[in-house]
């Protein structure tokens, strides 16, 4: 990456990893922006749905309400994407958007795929171990009732689904990112210096 362009760090990650508090870590550290549920609300004021229905129904709109809101209202929208679900489309004109203004970093969303041509762009896939990830769903988000082995896998399979379903990319594959990390072996704090010393060395 070049110094002199905007950079955007995309982050996924599995349930519990802790993904989003290093990806806020990364951010606070580098003075840059984060969005990851503002997004949400972004997209809630650009399609008129109220932001509790976007987060009760974004992955589950039936296909022929998504059709007729593209038709009606957003026509204009005519990116090479595969999915033809209006919300997606929504939020990836919005984060292409952002990505033009400014150095950020973007958690979840598919960010990785929406900014597949974006030239200064980091893709990273945080994952850790279930014991770590339970640990901290349960203990540190305070998480009731307690989280276990199935709806580990419950979340796993809902974000690989999502994925595969807009990107018809493997959610899990490496080969999707610049850098695949366990944060149960370093913690949210040792796993975003890590990555922050990744991303300077390649902004410099």
């Amino acid at each position: 990456m070049q110094s002199t362009n905007k950079f955007v760090i995309t982050i996924s990650r599995e349930y519990g990893s802790g993904g989003h508090e290093i990806g806020k870590l990364i951010a606070k550290e580098l003075n840059i922006g984060f969005y990851d549920k503002d997004l949400i609300k972004l997209t809630a004021q650009n399609t008129g749905y109220t932001l509790d229905y976007i987060q009760e129904n974004e992955q589950k709109l039936t296909n022929s309400l998504l059709y007729d809101l593209y038709e009606q209202n957003y026509a204009y929208v005519n990116d090479e994407l595969p999915p033809k679900d209006v919300l997606f489309l929504v939020q990836s004109k919005i984060i292409r958007d952002i990505c033009m203004k400014e150095s950020c970093v973007i958690v979840g969303r598919c960010a990785n795929f929406i900014l597949k041509d974006h030239p200064n762009c980091i893709n990273i896939f945080v994952h850790a171990n279930d014991e770590y990830r339970k640990n901290k769903i349960n203990n540190e988000y305070h998480v009731t009732p307690a989280v276990g082995n199935k709806e580990l896998e419950e979340s796993d399979k809902e974000r690989a689904n999502y994925c595969i379903h807009f990107t018809n990319k493997e959610w899990r594959d490496a080969s999707n990112y610049h850098l695949t990390l366990d944060s149960s072996l370093y913690g949210s704090k040792q796993s975003a210096k890590k990555i922050i010393e990744l991303i300077r060395e390649n902004i410099q």
